[in-house]
């Protein structure tokens, strides 16, 4: 197995977010790709940083994740995987960066700091990042703003992707610097042309927001550019635009159902509360009571307790045969929850 050092969980997610863009190149179906990038994220979101970027390289591994969950596209699956990983290209890291990510990792960030601060001298991007948000958010060093932003930005300068995007969000908020939209556009573009999942993500916040323009086209494109790398919160948006229609999008209860179970799926708590509503009330659909209970059950699980009393009444409105059917389905989906971090066993 090829073994990359991960300096962060920032560069883990870029390493998978890249090689989702060069499946996205070699896949005709974008709900099949949506339903692949969910599956691949969720085998890899309990995993650490170097298990995170090992494993994307052990194809055999990845493709036994994947005839566990999916028996029926595991062989698209692994096919995907052999066709786009010979595009990839991750730069090494040196054993500097891994060294401090050693000590980040361990909790020793005095001496991470001390090691990203030397490389940061000769401008190495990564470092210059993660100094950005060591000062940012005030970690062993006092927090400075102004010299967070001034490190992010020559990170973003020097090609570092998530300062790219992170830079974005800092001119959009008025972080450290004087709020500028275009400029933060213009930041978010540049991360995004990389495949970086949350500036394709804040792109359709923004084209979507009255200072955007109301941009439903630009909106819906970045948010489903964001949904095939496995953002969660563009999947649930683009279920709500489909859910209720706007600009040019005329409401599509299918499409929309589709698009919270996704996000359901992939843990939005949100997402599974519309499903208990469309379910419940029969939006665009016919009343079922049974898949309400499925979805208020996981809710609340999930952590959604306010809905513990609306649980127990759609018990009592099944039958014993549904409620049977529902409590089987539930088992298999916690089953299949389980064996995400089952990483030892395959």
């Amino acid at each position: 197995m090829r073994k990359l050092p991960c300096q962060n969980d920032v560069y883990a997610q870029h390493v998978l977010n890249a090689f989702l863009v060069n499946v996205a190149r070699v896949t005709v179906s974008q709900m099949f790709f949506l339903r692949f990038s969910i599956l691949l994220r969720l085998v890899f979101s309990s995993l650490k940083p170097h298990e995170y970027c090992s494993l994307l390289f052990d194809y055999r591994k990845v493709f036994a994740y994947c005839v566990k969950f999916n028996r029926r596209s595991a062989r698209s699956v692994f096919a995907l995987l052999l066709v786009s990983a010979s595009t990839i290209s991750i730069a090494d890291t040196g054993d500097e960066l891994d060294r401090a990510y050693g000590y980040a990792t361990a909790g020793n960030y005095g001496d991470a700091i001390a090691i990203w601060k030397i490389l940061a001298k000769s401008g190495e991007p990564n470092s210059l990042y993660n100094l950005s948000i060591v000062y940012e958010k005030g970690i062993v060093v006092e927090k400075d703003i102004e010299k967070s932003f001034a490190l992010c930005e020559q990170a973003a300068i020097n090609g570092q992707v998530p300062a790219q995007a992170h830079l974005g969000t800092k001119y959009r908020l008025g972080i450290g610097v004087g709020r500028d939209l275009e400029e933060a556009i213009m930041w978010y573009q540049r991360a995004a042309a990389q495949g970086d999942m949350a500036a394709l993500s804040s792109l359709g916040n923004i084209y979507v927001s009255e200072e955007g323009g109301n941009d439903y086209v630009k909106a819906h494109d970045y948010w489903s550019a964001a949904a095939a790398l496995g953002d969660v919160n563009s999947i649930f948006n683009l279920a709500i635009l489909f859910h209720r229609g706007a600009g040019e999008y005329k409401a599509d209860i299918q499409q929309a159902i589709e698009l919270y179970t996704a996000a359901a799926t992939a843990g939005s708590i949100e997402a599974m509360a519309n499903l208990i509503g469309i379910y419940s009330a029969g939006d665009g659909v016919p009343i079922d009571l049974r898949e309400a209970y499925f979805w208020c059950d996981i809710a609340v699980a999930a952590g959604l307790e306010e809905n513990r009393s609306y649980l127990k009444y759609l018990k009592s409105q099944l039958t014993t045969e549904e409620l049977r059917l529902a409590k089987e389905e539930i088992l298999n989906w916690q089953e299949l929850r389980r064996s995400y971090t089952d990483y030892g066993k395959i």
